[in-house]
């Protein structure tokens, strides 16, 4: 019976940290992405100066 809870408590904070880690992901990839559309506007902006 015990057993059975702790699996099943495990099973379900392996699942929480699981998306966290994906979302957490998935933002600092779009965070990056954006750094890097920002830094090459600026270098074609200054380029053109």
């Amino acid at each position: 019976m015990i057993d059975k809870f702790l699996y099943k408590f495990f099973g379900s904070l392996d699942t929480f940290f699981s998306v966290i880690e994906t979302y957490s992901v998935k933002l600092t990839s779009w965070l990056w992405e954006q750094r890097a559309k920002l830094v090459r506007k600026k270098r074609r902006v200054q380029k053109n100066k």
